[in-house]
């Protein structure tokens, strides 16, 4: 399997806890919706990824590469955890973990795009941060918990298995054309 797989993978995985751990925070039957909407698609990213010749650029990472990412996931560890202490034990904003974590999460994908060369990550760390900040923000305003919850965990969830999903496919799609080029 290759990185650009097994990444995927991850990314699908994190999308899907990314809804499951948020959506519980919605009133009514939002969360048990949201949940099985998100198993459902999880397990059609997962088969599309499975599928899929080739995602990303199809080329292995160098060790260099691997080294810088390694660096990379070790920052993220620890900005998470230092950051959370100080959202809760500083601030006494609990909700405003879950978007902190988005944050961090989408500037992960921002290196990711450089070390790696994706192009696809720029879009999708973007998408993921701007989430994670207005969720900060939407916490530092004392804004409902549901509301946080969506806009900093059930959307960046969503965003990483549409993500995900479009590069498998469109994989898949490159991989077609190029079986059915004349030469």
């Amino acid at each position: 399997m290759t990185g650009a797989k097994l990444g995927s993978l991850v990314g699908a995985v994190g999308g899907l806890v990314f809804v499951l751990a948020n959506a519980g925070a919605l009133p009514g039957p939002w969360p048990l919706v949201l949940q099985v909407t998100g198993i459902v698609a999880f397990a059609l990213v997962v088969a599309a990824v499975l599928r899929a010749p080739v995602i990303g650029g199809g080329v292995e990472p160098s060790q260099r590469q691997l080294r810088d990412y390694g660096f990379t996931v070790l920052a993220e560890v620890v900005a998470i955890l230092a950051g959370t202490r100080i959202l809760v034990g500083v601030l006494d904003l609990p909700t405003a973990t879950l978007p902190w974590v988005a944050t961090v999460v989408g500037l992960h994908f921002l290196v990711f795009a450089r070390i790696f060369r994706e192009p696809v990550f720029w879009w999708l760390g973007g998408a993921v941060t701007g989430c994670g900040v207005a969720g900060l923000a939407l916490a530092a305003a004392s804004a409902p918990e549901a509301t946080v919850s969506t806009v900093g965990g059930v959307v960046p969830g969503a965003v990483l298995l549409a993500s995900v999903g479009w590069s498998a496919a469109a994989g898949s799609r490159r991989a077609g054309a190029a079986e059915s080029a004349p030469g």
